[in-house]
């Protein structure tokens, strides 16, 4: 019996032993491409800054920047992160973000999540009294 109970705990320890918490690279940004308009008319030569750890426009550790071309257009590259810990329960968090000085005023937006971070996300923003920007979003 007793090498029996051996046997026994010594299986479950390695079919637990797969569901260890081990460090793993996750996307923590998306990559993101855009577009920023006013009118319908493309907004150019305008510095973008996004969150590449944090969030905008609060709690940013390290920003990226760049600027819009003729055509309004941006964009930004993926970020990765080391995690240590693969979570337990429930998923991690993400979100993603724009901020902007357009007119003598500050714009910001952004977006957030629960699970897998989106593999990127094209924006649409039309300046008017905020920013109202549109997504669509490709999943990973």
């Amino acid at each position: 019996m007793p090498s029996f109970l051996v046997a026994l705990i010594s299986l479950f320890s390695f079919v637990l032993a797969g569901c260890a918490p081990l460090p793993y690279v996750r996307t923590s940004k998306p990559e993101m491409t855009g577009i920023l308009l006013q009118n319908g008319m493309p907004v150019p030569d305008v510095l973008i800054i996004s969150c590449a750890r944090g969030q905008l426009p609060r709690k940013c550790e390290r920003i990226k920047k760049t600027l819009t071309d003729g055509q309004g257009r941006f964009f930004f590259e993926a970020e990765w992160e080391f995690d240590k810990l693969v979570p337990y329960i429930g998923d991690t968090k993400f979100s993603y973000g724009i901020s902007f000085h357009y007119l003598g005023r500050d714009f910001h937006w952004n977006g957030s999540g629960v699970g897998d971070t989106p593999k990127s996300v094209d924006l649409r923003c039309e300046v008017r009294n905020t920013v109202l920007c549109t997504t669509e979003i490709t999943e990973p």
